[in-house]
């Protein structure tokens, strides 16, 4: 049986990727901080950490995975220790491609992010612009990226750029939204809710991974979804099928963009500095090169994903918790306040 190995299998986007995997008759080895209680007959869940390069090294000769999913990684929202973040996210990379490397894995799949861009190119992103990361994800991403370049004459890399990933499932800060719109208040957008910025449906991502493990070169590809629409069209997409009676309202940038800083500094607020920086601002990567090399397209658009996640999220909600994953609901800090005046 072909055998893949995960990291971050018990994660939003491993949980998805690995009940893929097997409906396609792999046998699927995951390894995770958090337990995972998922069961299969042909899935192993360990529960471990990828910055202890032993235990990773004893994991990789056990089993001889043939592919390497490397999805584990701490996300910017829950940055605590910035050393450990570091470590997780870039020593945990080198320790991965070190035990492909010596365990002749044939080839790795690696998830970077468009967050190693912290500006508005103005037009779509491709493959060969310079990154410009202004916070420690996007930097950590930028060096996960180069330690897998790194390793490209040992086994065949393919890394995929991806923006926000939604799905069922998918809480963290867009769950603050969801919450305004079940409550029927006020949508508050920086600016006018007119920047388009693209977003991309995990079973989408999942294929484009899936069909990496045929790809017989190392490459590198920026994937989103098509046809992005504004942030104010998604959202009142969602309230329109909901019909919620929450509206959209705009908070002028030049005053809201201070106040967010300063509450960011403070940790009253869930945001982080990317994302002050772009949540008015468009974005979206040019992914003609992942469509004519993996015969890849995608499948749902922002409104379409946003209103799947939303109809999951109010199923759920009541055993959701708060913490610091994308499965989790953000804490809503200083936008509790906002909340009330809504």
């Amino acid at each position: 049986m072909r055998v893949v190995l995960v990291t971050g299998g018990a994660g939003f986007i491993g949980s998805l990727l690995k009940e893929e995997l097997l409906a396609k008759g792999y046998a699927v080895i995951s390894i995770d901080l958090e337990k995972d209680t998922y069961v299969h007959q042909n899935f192993k869940a360990v529960q471990g950490d990828i910055r202890e390069r032993r235990a990773l090294e004893r994991l990789v000769k056990k089993y001889k995975p043939m592919a390497i999913f490397h999805l584990a990684a701490q996300m910017p929202h829950a940055v605590k220790n910035r050393q450990e973040f570091w470590r997780t996210n870039v020593d945990g990379t080198r320790n991965v491609a070190e035990a492909a490397k010596k365990f002749d894995v044939k080839r790795v799949i690696f998830t970077s992010s468009n967050c190693i861009w912290g500006r508005d190119l103005g037009r779509p992103v491709l493959e060969d612009d310079a990154p410009c990361p202004r916070e420690i994800y996007g930097r950590s991403k930028v060096e996960g990226e180069k330690i897998m370049r790194e390793y490209e004459n040992f086994f065949k890399v393919v890394t995929f750029r991806c923006p926000p990933v939604l799905d069922i499932g998918r809480a963290g800060n867009i769950a603050i939204m969801f919450e305004f719109i079940r409550e029927n208040r006020k949508l508050w957008m920086v600016g006018k809710g007119d920047n388009r910025y693209q977003m991309l449906y995990a079973h989408d991502l999942n294929d484009a991974m899936i069909r990496a493990l045929s790809y017989n070169k190392s490459g590198i590809f920026g994937i989103g979804s098509d046809n992005v629409p504004t942030f104010r069209e998604s959202y009142e997409y969602v309230i329109k099928k909901t019909r919620s009676k929450s509206r959209p309202a705009s908070f002028p940038p030049f005053i809201i963009r201070p106040v967010m800083k300063i509450t960011n500094r403070l940790g009253l607020q869930p945001l982080g500095v990317y994302f002050q920086e772009m949540i008015d601002k468009d974005f979206a990567f040019d992914t003609t090169k992942l469509k004519k090399e993996l015969g890849w397209a995608p499948t749902l658009n922002n409104s379409e994903m946003l209103y799947a996640a939303y109809k999951h999220f109010i199923e759920h909600r009541a055993d959701l918790k708060s913490g610091g994953t994308n499965k989790d609901v953000a804490k809503m800090g200083v936008i509790r306040l906002l909340k009330w005046l809504s």
